[in-house]
C-alpha cells in the first residue's frame, strides 16, 4: 500500500514528504515534540511539518479499485460473516481474498478482527 491508499483507508493520519520525514527522524527529532502535552499537540506539530505537502498521486491499487467490495464484504460482525460475504460476492477479487483468508490461522483472523473493530478510531497509544 502506498501513502494515498493508507490515507484513503484511514490507516495513516498524516503524510510527510521525504524531507520532512528526514527532519522527524533526525537525532534531534525529540526537540520537535518538546512541550507537547497531548495528542492534539503532536497532531498540530505533524500537520505543521506536513504543511504544503500533498499526497502524491498513485496508480490505482487493489485497495482503491475494490474499495466497494472491501467495504461491503468486510462489514460483517465475524470472520464467518466476512467469508460468507466474499463467497456471495463471487467476483475474482472476492474469491481470491477468501482464498487468502482460508489459508490463515482462524484464531489469528478472529483476534485481528476483534482488534481492528475494538480499536477503530482510537489513537495508536490506546
Amino acid at each position: 500500500l502506498g501513502a494515498s491508499d493508507l490515507c484513503a483507508l484511514g490507516l495513516a493520519t498524516h503524510y510527510l514528504s521525504s524531507e520532512s520525514l528526514s527532519t522527524l527522524l533526525d537525532d534531534n527529532a525529540h526537540l520537535l515534540f518538546d512541550g507537547c502535552q497531548s495528542a492534539a499537540d503532536v497532531d498540530a506539530r505533524l500537520r505543521e511539518l506536513g504543511a504544503g505537502t500533498s499526497i502524491p498521486p498513485a496508480p490505482p491499487t487493489a485497495a482503491t479499485r475494490h474499495a466497494a467490495i472491501i467495504a461491503s464484504c468486510f462489514d460483517g460482525d465475524s470472520v464467518t460473516a466476512i467469508a460468507a460475504a466474499l463467497r456471495a460476492d463471487g467476483s475474482a477479487f472476492a474469491l481470491e481474498t477468501l482464498g487468502v483468508l482460508e489459508r490463515q490461522s482462524p484464531t489469528s483472523l478472529v483476534a485481528t478482527l476483534w482488534l481492528l473493530r475494538t480499536c477503530r478510531g482510537k489513537p495508536l497509544r490506546e
